[in-house]
């Protein structure tokens, strides 16, 4: 327990920035809970009065007040409970949010080598699910464990002080019922691990089924899906089984053998003799009794915490870890850039599998303006000089300079807001062109938009469309052809205004029609601008005033 406990104070260190403007709410739910503490306490009394003092005793003029003190301490019981409830409406709400942006926050600014190794589904699975165990943590880990332990150790004294004999019987479960349940914790711990491997490796399966669709309808794999998610679903059987299993144990079979039927049926057995003795009143059983059950509940709660933080551990260590990722600052890099010149020195790269350099003392220069073509055979470096342009990778030997300053000295927003580039599969959203027009510029207004998709060839295309601007495109734009997809992207770039654009094989997968479009918007762009164009199609290097070959 003790273990649990310190689990629990270092998970709300952790959480504890992103509880800034709620912390007042956590101060009210603790004070709402010691009232209706006090309040649960009191209400026993009132059983007492009314079975000694008014029945027992005749006093009927007590029948009343009797009557109205336990109205009013429910009522007063049930306005603190909707209190409690809003408090915790706002604190998970706002730790929910707070965590998620965080997860965003740090995602989004990875290193870029990070991206191939991220899993989908994990990602998908922190996102939703262990954000979601994460509230859960907020609220039954935190105040109402505390106020559950406290209720746990004033009902105990108060069972002591009216008949310590008996609550030295009865409360002899105690430790039994906390090894219980952290017996069955360890299963579920393992089991919510074995859960989460399995859902993650789901998750990301699905995602690149989805967006593999065509290819798999193509190859005829729909049988060899299919068995994979029959798979994916069997083990999820096999583990849910055992969950269900446990908790038929947890919360039905245990507790109806130990509290519902053993330890009831010695509360009144012995509270029965001692009555018969003379050592306690029916009234100051009855009141026992009632306390004796809110203890029992008590417990419960407590070792249901306990266990349920057995379990979920591996999704606290998951959406922490996600919140805690050490993302590498661009703070302290220059963020003015003169110029899009641009200066490959001396400049020579390998990848970790490749048995060779990919570029060996390369160096390449580009002056502001102009117009250059990349060319070469596949391999040869097209690919790796981009990803250097972007900051994606950096070189093994050499400098890249852009602007005159070694783009390792430059943030990487400032960079990446002076470069636009169009590939030939480009991130399109499935929404409006509207709405993916202000991926370029979020301030943009609709004549903005008009002008840029006039410049980029594809207004009078958008405006013979039912919907015109706000037509829905369709998950990566698959309602658009390719040509309008490239156009759309340019239009996008036109709103950022960027100084450098850069086309990867971006007309490769178009007929002549729709890169003769593509190459008119192209044209259009302001001599001031600098274009990198890497191409096989020598229709595609027209426009360039020069060619770079590797």
């Amino acid at each position: 327990m003790l273990k649990k406990i310190k689990y629990r104070i270092q998970v709300m260190k952790k959480l504890q920035p992103m509880t800034a403007g709620v912390r007042k709410w956590y101060a009210i739910n603790l004070a709402a809970a010691l009232a209706g503490l006090a309040l649960l306490l009191i209400l026993p009394q009132f059983y007492s009065l009314f079975i000694e003092k008014v029945i027992l005793g005749r006093k009927i003029q007590l029948l009343l007040p009797v009557i109205l003190g336990y109205i009013l301490i429910q009522s007063a019981s049930t306005g603190i409970a909707f209190l409690r409830r809003q408090c915790q409406y706002r604190i998970d709400n706002q730790v929910s949010v707070k965590v998620k942006e965080k997860m965003l926050h740090n995602m989004l600014r990875r290193p870029f080598a990070e991206y191939d190794r991220i899993n989908a589904g994990e990602q998908k699975m922190t996102m939703d699910d262990a954000v979601v165990r994460m509230e859960d943590f907020t609220n039954s880990q935190t105040v109402e464990y505390a106020i559950n332990v406290c209720r746990m150790i004033v009902l105990f004294v108060l069972l002591c002080f009216l008949e310590w004999h008996l609550t030295l019987i009865l409360v002899v479960s105690i430790p039994l019922t906390f090894w219980l349940n952290h017996v069955i914790g360890k299963v579920f711990q393992k089991n919510g691990e074995d859960s989460w491997e399995n859902d993650q490796a789901f998750g990301a399966w699905i995602y690149s089924s989805l967006n593999g669709w065509r290819e798999i309808r193509a190859l005829n794999l729909e049988e060899t899906c299919e068995k994979t998610f029959v798979s994916y679903a069997r083990r999820y059987m096999e583990l849910f089984s055992v969950w269900i299993e446990f908790w038929v144990l947890r919360f039905l079979i245990i507790p109806r053998i130990k509290d519902d039927f053993l330890l009831q049926f010695l509360l009144y057995f012995l509270g029965g003799l001692l009555i018969f003795r003379g050592n306690i009143t029916i009234g100051a059983l009855l009141v026992f009794a009632q306390y004796y059950t809110q203890l029992v509940g008590c417990v419960q709660d407590v070792v249901t915490a306990d266990t349920d933080l057995q379990a979920n551990m591996v999704f606290y260590d998951r959406a922490l870890a996600a919140i805690e990722e050490d993302v590498a600052a661009d703070t302290g890099k220059k963020t003015e850039i003169r110029e899009c010149s641009l200066s490959f020195q001396n400049v020579s790269f390998a990848y970790e599998d490749a048995g060779s350099d990919v570029l060996t003392d390369f160096s390449m220069e580009i002056r502001q303006g102009e117009r250059v073509g990349i060319v070469g055979e596949s391999g040869r470096g097209k690919t790796t000089v981009l990803k250097m342009i972007i900051g994606m990778i950096q070189p093994a030997k050499g400098k890249v300079l852009f602007g005159g300053d070694d783009l390792q000295e430059l943030s990487l927003q400032a960079l990446h807001r002076k470069i636009g580039v169009v590939m030939q599969e480009n991130m399109l959203f499935n929404t409006t062109i509207h709405e993916n027009l202000l991926y370029g510029n979020e301030h943009a207004s609709r004549e903005d938009m008009v002008q840029a998709c006039k410049k980029a060839n594809i207004d009078s295309f958008i405006q013979e469309l039912p919907e015109g601007y706000e037509t829905v495109i369709g998950e990566k734009g698959i309602k658009l052809s390719g040509g309008q997809k490239q156009r759309l992207v340019l239009a996008r770039l036109f709103l950022r205004d960027v100084d450098m654009f850069i086309f990867d094989e971006a007309t490769s997968a178009l007929d002549q029609n729709s890169e003769s479009m593509v190459q008119q918007a192209v044209e259009s762009i302001g001599r001031d601008k600098t274009i990198l164009v890497v191409a096989h199609r020598q229709s595609s290097l027209k426009l360039c005033d020069r060619l770079v070959r590797l």
